[in-house]
């Protein structure tokens, strides 16, 4: 190839050279639309299933409360409606524990593997210390709060 020698090469891009008609443009426009509002509500959904099933047992929407009792760790979510609530528990632990609600109530000691219930009716909106009163187990952090409130509040 020599200088005055001219290698003419033509690149086709489809599309190219071509305006969309305002009609065309508009269904492209809104389809790429129809398909965000689609992938955002699926996130949105997984978002929300993921939240409701990530706040574990223990979520009290009716005054009934699962509690699991460990070494040295008491696990649930204390947040009930005013009135009777209902303590479910499972010590899941390697010991004896139990759970004491200040100035309301008490659980008999809860043998390894073991459950028992615990009623406190007629809560008034408040907070109440919850601990297991055996030998050294509050100190190890086995205390928590729980709140009583109306939903929203």
């Amino acid at each position: 190839m020599t200088d005055t020698d001219t290698l003419e090469t033509e690149i086709e891009t489809p599309g190219a050279g071509r305006a969309l008609d305002g009609e065309a443009f508009w269904s492209g426009l809104m389809d790429g639309a129809l398909i965000l509002v689609a992938v955002f509500l699926a996130v949105v959904g997984i978002g929300y299933k993921a939240h409701q099933s990530s706040t574990g047992p223990g979520v009290a929407t009716n005054g009934t409360i699962d509690v699991t009792l460990s070494e040295f760790v008491i696990a649930g979510n204390f947040n009930a409606p005013p009135g009777d609530v209902t303590f479910n528990i499972t010590n899941a632990g390697e010991v004896v524990h139990d759970i004491v609600v200040t100035g309301l109530g008490k659980t008999a000691p809860i043998n390894a593997g073991g459950t028992d219930t615990l009623v406190l009716p007629k809560l008034a909106p408040g907070t109440y210390e919850i601990f297991c009163d055996l030998p050294g187990h509050k100190a190890s952090g086995m205390v928590t709060t729980l709140k009583v409130a109306y939903p929203g509040s």
